[in-house]
């Protein structure tokens, strides 16, 4: 078991996966014959190419030493991936093996067994939600025998396996896995897994497929990170950052696992800013940007600064990419999308780039100066529901582990995307890149990875939602009756039950309403820190209740 995480850090395109590649075969070359064996995971079957020819290259560099180096996916492997990563660690097999993060979540205990680990990229495989609609009349239900429910004293249906099936049940994932049995979808393979750990409880509700009501199971699992932790050697980390991630959450709040940052050698610094000129301009600057608010029309959804309404009656989505042809004129860029939405015409009709939200080892793009993200891939109730769950049984911060899922699937994500343009490159004193993107959160997380002074976030053009820009200007009338009823109340002008009664507010929302506008009124002078002679604590702090106004 491993007593600390390493963290390889930088920003995209500062080099983190070419030099622990470099730092890895100098390694392997000072020691002859080769007596470790690293499993080298990556998240993308392009990342994984990429890092398996680099690894060919260095090895090349020491042509008196036998390195060996293997790369096993589905175009490779005899049989299935899993067997033929078995297969070679069963026959003692020293050197470099690279596999996906997929490959890595499903090895058996045994086969981590003092192996050493290099993921690139958080893997999202070893931690997350496992969600598996059912609709019993139009599938395979031979798996739901081994099940047993169970209620718990809230009223929520608890799934667990029925005695005496464990051999029957690790016999239907090896089937579902190998594709003998494809009657069964591989998350059918993965529940029955986590249900045999038993780390953490199933929960089995209803919802609907296809409009038709059917069952739900879901559950929140990291049985594959703690396997990896408790019988690997050693684990390293490459990715722009860890912390404010799922798997960082788990290692950190849960398993109590320290992350360690260390650069790739005592030589070698790695950048962690891009040092490039850019403009940021979010699509809101006021509201959060979801597949929701994609799908509604513009025109009943988005103002500007001054609460008009756009015009288009186009699906926020589609007008979002409108406004970044506007903005971006002629100029060449790269799009991010979800698989399921439809891109501009107009942007068809010119050719412009699309990608998926899977872009890790994409570097052929680096011929465009600008990028447009336009993504949702938020949370769904349902795993946030989840979630919740999971982090109040465990008591954990809930606030804390949304926030670091946030980052990750959401902010990291459009960062990884734009970064596959041009300004992964070093910088060119006259070139000024711009990024549209989703809402005011996504331009500050993308900002914060450039030096002091590179980035500028334009909010300018920017849109707000008709609920935020609503929230605002109650807010702001909030403050302004306050900040009216404290003046008067100093200047004696009136009591303040009266100044209550004629502003329609209660003595309970007054008080709520001074915590939430403490600061400002502080910084008015309306709110003295310190009570001065003579005067009562009712004339100074007229939060506090008093039975005489």
């Amino acid at each position: 078991m491993i007593q600390e995480i390493l963290h390889v850090s930088s920003r995209c395109g500062g080099g983190k996966s070419r030099e622990a590649i470099r730092e890895l075969v100098r390694h392997l070359a000072s020691m002859q014959p080769v007596s470790e064996t690293y499993l080298f995971a990556s998240n993308t079957l392009a990342l994984s190419d990429q890092n398996y020819s680099f690894t060919l290259d260095e090895v090349s560099k020491y042509p008196q030493c036998q390195i060996p180096v293997k790369k096993v996916d589905y175009e490779t492997a005899v049989g299935t991936v899993a067997d033929e990563i078995k297969k070679l660690l069963k026959g003692g097999y020293k050197g470099v093996m690279f596999i996906s993060h997929k490959a890595l979540s499903i090895l058996s205990p045994q086969q981590l067994r003092d192996v050493r680990v290099v993921i690139d990229e958080v893997p999202q495989d070893l931690a997350g939600t496992l969600m598996v609609r059912h609709d019993p009349s139009r599938q395979n239900t031979s798996w739901e025998q081994y099940l047993q429910f169970s209620q718990t004293t809230n009223g929520d249906e608890i799934v667990s396996l029925a005695p005496n099936v464990k051999d029957s049940v690790q016999g239907m994932i090896r089937d579902i896995r190998s594709g003998f049995d494809n009657t069964l979808s591989y998350s059918v393979a993965d529940l029955l897994e986590h249900l045999l750990v038993g780390q953490e409880p199933v929960y089995r509700g209803k919802t609907t497929m296809d409009g038709k009501p059917c069952r739900m199971y879901q559950a929140v699992y990291y049985h594959p990170l703690k396997k990896l932790v408790d019988n690997v050697s050693y684990l390293a980390i490459l990715s722009a950052q860890l912390k404010d991630t799922l798997f960082g959450f788990i290692c950190l709040e849960l398993l109590k696992l320290p992350i360690v940052e260390k650069p790739v050698n005592d030589s070698t610094q790695l950048e962690k800013k891009h040092k490039n000129r850019v403009r940021i301009i979010p699509i809101l600057s006021g509201g959060d940007w979801s597949t929701a608010l994609r799908e509604k029309p513009a025109n009943e959804t988005l103002v500007n600064h001054q609460g008009q309404f756009v015009s288009s009656t186009l699906p926020v989505g589609v007008y979002a990419q409108e406004f970044a042809e506007r903005i971006l004129g002629c100029q060449d860029f790269m799009v991010t999308l979800n698989t399921d939405e439809q891109m501009l015409e107009s942007l068809e009709d010119r050719g412009i780039t699309r990608t998926t939200t899977r872009v890790q080892g994409m570097n052929h793009l680096t011929n465009l100066d600008h990028a447009v993200y336009l993504a949702s891939t938020n949370l769904t109730p349902f795993d946030e529901r989840i979630y919740r769950k999971f982090a109040n049984d465990r008591s954990l911060s809930i606030t804390q582990l949304l926030k670091a899922i946030k980052v990750e699937r959401s902010y990291e994500t459009a960062y990884q995307c734009i970064a596959r343009t041009s300004v992964r490159d070093q910088p060119k004193p006259l070139k000024i890149h711009t990024f549209i993107v989703p809402d005011i959160e996504y331009a500050n997380y993308i900002a914060s990875w450039f030096d002091v002074g590179c980035a500028r976030v334009l909010p300018q053009k920017s849109f707000l939602t008709k609920r935020e820009y609503d929230l605002r200007a109650a807010k702001k009338k909030r403050l302004e009756t306050l900040i009216g009823i404290l003046t008067q109340r100093r200047d004696k002008k009136a009591k303040l039950k009266d100044l209550l009664k004629a502003a329609g507010l209660s003595r309970t929302a007054y008080d709520n309403h001074i915590e939430e506008f403490r600061l400002e009124l502080n910084l008015k002078g309306l709110l003295p820190s310190k009570p001065n002679k003579g005067k009562t604590l009712g004339d100074l702090y007229p939060t506090l209740k008093q039975t005489q106004l």
